[in-house]
């Protein structure tokens, strides 16, 4: 399966061409928008003026990313034209160029718009800003939906093609720098600028885009100081840099002298054995086990057997969280008696091992692959670099950058000074084997505070070899930091000589030169700084001496070493921050350290507590939807007291903060300060990202057959629900260790972030959520959601693939009846086929989930590939468009089968298109039937290609036979339904980024249903030409069509198939933008989406009983049934606490629930405190849109324009309220030409 964008694009011309349009005008052809003087004529000029926008913004992307780098500035650095090329060199081949991006001639399209309607949309431009509320989208390195929307329809198949790889590589020849196109703020960060406007909402605005200075400046070159003691060049390539003899010397004694300190530590005490856990979690079960009897024998003698099923219950839960807690408990006492640990408040890391024991716990067959291993799919062994060279030709260089950088910057930062030039700590460099300019930033939380961790290309090093990078980062990682579970090598080979390491890391000790300029320190002189500072905290001399220093000295002495890091090269923890050194009261002098210990010790890890909490909160937000009574305020004043006193009972021995005295008698000082364990802590999470990324290069190369241009989406659509605390935390293979050594060694004077509003976007629990989310209104603007989990995608993808199937199902079988069709797709699209599709593609070893229980089951594991399997479809299609992800899924259903792909991809014509490939309009005056339909087509402003199509449309089973129609509209329906569904879930995902799967879905319901179909059937006057069409035929069923909805829907579905055969899917969105989507704000408003039933059960549920275990639900009973068996009437009652509340009347039983459930909402609405919560919801959230709505009407420069739009918002949308039927073929007519 190739990627090779030529091939796709010249594949793409035997896709169905049922999605592509012609391609767009210049701007100078888009008419100017005028004032509106009518509610039509705004909707007319608004989409116009969207449609200004989305083509200008289209040319800022194209010229965003075609900026040519700036000129180099006058250095020493060498240099060569742009335009030369690379040539070959022995260690890799040369990279190919690609051609330069061209213009797809037009594509003969399958159903395609009229000459006189294919305008595309374009939209006016936008300045571009760095705003603040910008700041936590730099998650997202997406690309502008709407520009993908284009991309969708327009250009399908026409893959981005770019100029040769322009990275960064330690060669002998002369390379250019990439430059930033803008600023060096993150791509994503400025990309998310770009937005499309929509038309008739007015939701959500966006918060001030306040514009924010960009100070740092990328460097305009980037050396490596020099030093002939250490280095030489090579005779024939002077790139190329080798060690001298002093240097291996110097090597040699920086091994010997501080690494072998460690290295024997380690092997003593058998750091890299495993412990064995066997026996303590016989101890944990055991515990468990003898808890349960106790509960039961605590039950009064007179306790009824339902009561006792429900304590035993209950004693079972609490067994088996009393025997989570004491494994727990086992664990921390096994920690305690571990030899040589520094002090008993300070944690340690161990191989393999969390603060609560094994940091894995899944089977061996689970262990053979998935992320969470560190098993990597794809990675094969890497040449060995030569240790004594700097490779030139091998490595590309990469400078790691963090945005922002609180608490990463020091007021006095470490400092090497070399030949009189001071060098700061700034982080770290990347040298990798492979290019990694397609990788997006790596992000983690520190601190509750959301970082950004980013490559960015520099100039190839020079003056350094693989030999002292991988002593620096031994020491560091190591030896100080204890990273013992990071995998180096590929394919999980520790110690093998066979394979190079994934990647080296450079420190970069660094300081400014003149134009723009900066000099690192070459790592040599990092060996000897770290040599010459490693040396006793109390050397002899001193010792001897401290007692008779005077305070002056003293003090002289401490502010040398406060703040900075001491090792304990024999001891556990290995590394701790000084705070301060008192000589007083002991023999040597005592290190006192402001720790803090490790999270499973605190408060918020004690059962007790956990248990009471819990109940706390259940008492609290259940009174909080209802009026409390005196009982339940005392209960409440209960569970808070009891709180109380479990923390006054833990408080001393849970409290997180500590002061911890240690001897100075091991201690060594090490010349570094808490910046580079900060920094070097952010490799471990760096470098599992990096071998992630280069994995999903495999998956889009050799199983896709589809290059990404935006990676996140790739990512998000492999992302588990369990993932977020994955992509929220990202502490690399074992987050225990990083907090461990964050917890010893950090800065001290730490700043704090919102935790609550880092961890909002994924909170989508209780009723409280649920209302808050859906009274949002859609946003203005196409926005990027914060939800960091692949259920939106899977929406889209979900509603996305059963368009897919059903075109081609409908196209292929032109016999099959509605049944039929169904029952193929059915097959198609069940989980259990996409599973097995997601397991020919390996997704189970890409998916992003955590490491725990979730997915130990084959059961759960298989439900999740399915779902990613549905987000990556819907990935591709944000990416690269429909035919894109049309061909990927063709060649994934038959990639065995050729001949069965070629039939698949190959769709036949319509049937009623073949008499006639062109139009059949010349029929009309031969036809009266079609003649008549015309004057439809003057009210919606629509002429169908093949007017027959509109007929058949309307045409209800059975009729007779004819050579009109061919056949009824059965089929039609069948098409309709998931092209409508597939429209409205596209908009749904574009314009309500804060709704999760659920609250997506509720909106679809709604918006597709029966009564919403109906009443635009109603408006459009369907009903009128359903029913000349019946006479013309003579069609003699019984007209049931003017009382059912179900039969007004099906018209409706089938004029939507009928308008996407004959127009395209662009027409079906300009079609919505008109008539359905302006619902929307009305079903909100409204809570349409929250029907009757649901919303009493949600009111009983308020009600219950904090200890009731079962509480009580509303109940349904059929109280009586009236009429005949074909007009039959039910008689239905809701009961609750075994009080009759309501009576509801309807045709089937379902109606008549929803009719009682709604009276009995209606007739005891004081009975619900819920309701008022609802209603407090809703005001609050439209108080906030029309405070927003004002604020952009006094900024706006189109003031007339936005005050009878607003005006017009007030009331309930409808087509009835437009005046003439004029009105409604401009709103149509117009959004087609627009969004075209």
């Amino acid at each position: 399966m190739s990627n090779n964008n030529e091939t796709n694009k010249q594949d793409s011309t035997n896709i169905s061409a049922l999605f592509i349009v012609p391609p767009p005008p210049p701007p100078s052809s888009i008419p100017s928008v005028q004032t509106p003087s009518s509610p039509a004529a705004f909707y007319q000029s608004y989409i116009q003026a969207a449609a200004m926008y989305a083509l200008h913004q289209q040319q800022v992307f194209q010229h965003m990313f075609t900026v040519p780098p700036p000129p180099l500035p006058n250095s020493n650095i060498p240099s060569r034209p742009p335009t030369t090329s690379r040539p070959p060199t022995t260690s890799r081949p040369p990279t190919t160029s690609r051609p330069p991006t061209t213009s797809r001639p037009p594509t003969t399209i399958r159903p395609a718009l009229p000459t006189n309607n294919s305008q595309r949309r374009s939209t006016d431009t936008r300045r571009t800003t760095f705003s603040k509320v910008d700041y936590p989208d730099r998650k997202r390195n997406f690309f502008s939906s709407s520009f993908l929307r284009d991309n969708n329809h327009n250009q399908i198949g026409n893959k981005r093609s770019s100029s040769s790889d322009k990275s960064s590589r330690n060669d002998d020849r002369n390379i250019p720098r990439r430059e930033q196109p803008v600023s060096p703020v993150s791509k994503r960060r400025r990309i998310n600028d770009s937005k499309i406007e929509d038309e008739y909402h007015d939701s959500s605005s966006d918060e001030d885009t306040n514009e924010i200075s960009i100070t740092k400046i990328k460097p305009q070159y980037v050396r490596t100081c020099a030093s002939e003691l250490y280095y030489q060049r090579d005779e024939q390539n002077s790139r190329l840099i080798h060690a001298t003899q002093k240097l291996k010397d110097l090597c040699i004694k920086f091994r010997s002298d501080i690494l072998s300190q460690r290295e024997t530590f380690r092997k003593e005490n058998k750091i890299f054995d495993e412990p064995d856990h066997s026996n303590m979690f016989h101890k944990a079960k055991q515990f468990g086990s003898t808890i349960k009897p106790s509960k039961t024998q605590t039950k009064s003698k007179d306790t009824s057997s339902e009561s006792g099923e429900e304590g035993e219950e209950e004693g079972e839960a609490t067994a088996a969280s009393l025997a989570s807690d004491n494994l727990l408990t086992l664990e921390i006492e096994r920690k305690q008696q571990v030899v040589n640990r520094l002090h008993p408040e300070l944690w340690f890391n161990e191989y393999k091992q969390g603060n609560d024991g094994p940091i894995c716990r899944c089977s061996n067959d689970d262990r053979k692959f998935g992320i969470r291993h560190q098993m990597f799919f794809g990675e094969k062994t890497i040449t060995p670099c030569d240790k004594w060279n700097n490779n030139a030709g091998r490595l590309y260089h990469y400078r790691i950058t963090l945005t922002p950088e609180t608490n990463f910057n020091l007021k006095e930062p470490t400092v090497i000074t070399y030949d009189d030039h001071d060098y700061t700590f700034e982080g770290f460099s990347v040298l990798s084997h492979v290019s990694l300019a397609n990788v997006n930033d790596c992000i983690v939380v520190y601190h509750n505070i959301d970082y950004a961790i980013g490559l960015e290309e520099e100039t190839p090093l020079e003056h350094f070899t693989i030999e002292e990078l991988d002593l620096l980062q031994q020491y560091l990682l190591i030896d100080v930091c204890e990273m013992y579970d990071i995998q180096w090598r590929p394919l999980n080979n520790k110690n093998d000589g066979s394979t190079c390491t994934c990647y080296h890391f450079f420190p970069r000790f660094a300081r400014t030169l003149p134009d723009n300029g900066k000099e690192l320190l070459h790592p040599a002189e990092q060996i000897q700084y770290f040599l010459k500072h490693l040396k006793p905290l109390m050397p002899d001399d001193l010792y001897s001496r401290c007692k008779s220093m005077s305070v002056d000295a003293w003090d002289k002495y401490v502010s040398k070493v406060q703040g900075s890091i001491v090792w304990f090269p024999k001891h556990r923890p290995a590394a701790i921050r000084l705070d301060q050194l008192d000589r007083e009261n002991s023999a040597y002098p005592v290190i006192v350290h402001f720790g803090i210990r490790p999270a499973v010790l605190s408060i918020q890890y004690n059962q007790e507590y956990r248990q009471a909490y819990k109940s706390y909160l259940k008492v609290f937000f259940l009174l909080k939807n209802r009026t409390p009574t005196d009982e339940d305020k005392a209960n409440l004043r209960d569970k808070e007291q009891r709180l109380k006193q479990i923390v006054a009972k833990h408080a001393e021995q849970l409290k997180r903060e500590i002061v911890v005295e240690i001897s100075s008698e091991y201690a060594y000082r090490t010349g570094f300060k808490s910046d580079i364990i900060q920094r070097t802590l952010l490799l471990s999470s760096l470098h599992d990202h990096l071998r992630f990324h280069q994995s999903l290069t495999e998956l889009e190369d050799e199983l896709v057959g589809y290059k990404f241009r935006n990676r996140w989406l790739m990512q998000l659509a492999l992302t588990h629900p369990s993932g977020n605390y994955v992509l929220h935390n990202n502490l690399g293979p074992n987050p225990d260790h990083v907090k461990n050594t964050l917890a010893n060694c950090r800065i001290r004077n730490t700043v704090y972030g919102d935790r609550k509003q880092l961890f909002r976007p994924i909170t989508k629990r209780g009723v409280s959520t649920l209302f808050k989310i859906m009274a949002k209104k859609a946003k203005t603007c196409e926005h990027i959601s914060e939800i960091t989990n692949y259920e939106r995608l899977e929406f889209l993808g979900d509603a996305l693939l059963e368009y897919l199937v059903s075109i081609h199902l409908f196209f292929l079988f032109p016999q099959f009846d509605e049944g039929r069709l169904s029952t193929f797709r059915v097959g198609l699209i069940q989980n259990h086929f996409f599973t097995s599709l997601a397991r020919n593609l390996c997704l189970q070893h890409f998916i992003i989930y955590n490491h725990g229980p979730d997915l130990c089951s084959h059961s759960a594991l298989n439900h999740a590939l399915a779902n990613s399997f549905e987000a990556l479809m819907g990935a591709i299609y944000l990416d690269g468009g429909l035919a894109i992800v049309d061909k990927i899924l063709s060649k994934i259903l038959f990639y065995q089968d050729p001949q069965l792909t070629s039939i698949w991809i190959n769709l036949q014509e319509y049937p009623l298109k073949v008499q006639y490939p062109n139009s059949d309009r010349h029929l009309i005056e031969q036809v009266p039937l079609l003649k008549q339909l015309t004057q439809f087509e003057n009210d919606i402003g629509v002429e169908f290609q093949h007017i027959r199509m509109l007929a058949q449309a309307f045409c209800t089973r059975p009729i007779p036979q004819n050579d009109l129609t061919i056949e009824d509209n059965e089929r039609l329906e069948f098409l309709g339904d998931t092209v409508l569904n597939f429209v409205v879930s596209d908009y749904l995902y574009r314009h309500f980024p804060e709704h999760h799967e659920g609250h997506l879905s509720l909106l679809r319901s709604c918006t597709v249903s029966n009564p919403t179909q109906a009443v635009i059937y109603d408006e459009l006057g369907m009903q009128v030409y359903v029913d000349y069409v019946r006479e013309q035929l003579r069609i003699t069923t019984p007209k049931l069509i003017e009382k059912s909805l179900k039969a007004k829907a099906d018209v409706f579905e089938a004029f939507i198939a009928a308008l996407f055969i004959d127009q395209g899917l662009e027409s079906i969105y300009a079609f919505c933008r008109a008539t359905i989507f302006p619902r929307l704000q009305d079903f909100i408003s409204t809570q349409h989406w929250n029907d009757p039933k649901s919303n009493l059960q949600h009111c009983c549920l308020a009600l219950r009983d904090p200890n009731d275990r079962n509480p009580p639900l509303p109940e349904y009973r059929v109280l009586k049934s009236i009429g005949s068996s074909n007009n039959v009437q039910y008689r239905v009652g809701v009961f609750f606490r075994k009080q009759r509340l309501s009576v509801g009347v309807g045709r089937s039983i379902h109606d008549a629930e929803m009719t009682a459930a709604k009276n009995a909402l209606e007739q005891h609405a004081q009975m619900f405190p819920l309701l008022n919560y609802q209603k407090s919801v809703l005001a609050s959230s439209n108080q906030y849109h029309l405070h927003n709505s004002r604020r952009r009407t006094t900024t706006t420069t189109k003031t007339p324009t936005v005050s009878k739009n607003e005006n017009n918002r007030q009331q309930p949308f409808s087509l009835r309220n437009v005046k003439t039927r004029g009105d409604v073929s401009a709103m149509i007519s117009t959004s087609a030409k627009t969004t075209t």
